[in-house]
């Protein structure tokens, strides 16, 4: 029987629900309860289970939950908690294969990368920044009315192409279909990039792979070196 658990510390808020799995009907719920149970009763041939805390406080208090796992998912968009389960696993000389997912502003590109324990952090400087991206931004977040967080206008149209990219690799990671150290991206169409007022990034001109339109999936090697230190 197939197993998958679940980890975000956080509620479903309305900003949220415009590329979340989950609606409106949710809005206030812990994130990750609410949506195993959507899927469990979606799918009851499959166990799924949730923690509401945060990926650092799994490490910490339950340490075996993490240690039984096939593949871990990391899709947090938190430099701290990334950091830490790479550290967690190497510290413990674990053998786990490990999939760190990302978007760029506007979900105009996405990120899906396979890398051996301890390299990871080679594609990103020391505050988190990666070295490699697709696009270029101005400082463009808007205010959401009366409350003052920040958000980015995009929903789950501009997501599907990145969720498609992390769970493709995912499963040929599961099935030992593709080599650590793979790096894979999707750019989204220059259309989404140029209207929404960012460009292509010089790293992306620069690649033997660039294509002025967008719209592509490309393949590339993780960084097996830290770049600061070659």
């Amino acid at each position: 029987m197939g197993k998958i658990i679940l980890v975000d510390p956080e509620k479903l808020d309305w900003p949220n629900i415009s590329r979340h799995p989950l609606g409106a009907t949710k809005v206030g719920e812990n994130k990750a309860e609410a949506l195993a149970k959507t899927l469990q009763a979606d799918y009851p041939h499959l166990q799924i289970d949730h923690r509401d805390v945060s990926l650092q406080q799994v490490l910490r208090n339950e340490p075996l939950l993490l240690d039984q796992s096939d593949l871990i998912v990391c899709a947090t968009a938190d430099w701290g908690a990334q950091v830490a389960l790479e550290s967690w696993v190497r510290a413990r000389d674990l053998k786990k294969k490990i999939l760190h997912g990302w978007t760029e502003p506007h979900a105009s590109a996405g990120h899906a990368t396979y890398a051996a324990v301890g390299t990871f952090a080679h594609g990103f400087d020391s505050t988190g920044r990666p070295r490699f991206a697709a696009t270029d931004w101005p400082d463009q977040n808007l205010q959401e009315p009366a409350c003052g967080a920040n958000f980015q206008p995009y929903g789950a149209a501009e997501m599907a192409n990145t969720v498609t990219l992390v769970a493709t690799l995912a499963l040929e990671v599961l099935l030992d279909n593709v080599a650590v150290g793979t790096h894979r991206f999707w750019v989204g169409p220059l259309s989404l990039v140029s209207e929404s007022g960012g460009q292509w990034s010089e790293a992306w001109r620069n690649h033997p792979q660039f294509r002025p339109e967008g719209n592509l999936v490309v393949e590339r090697s993780w960084p097996t070196k830290n770049a600061a230190t070659n």
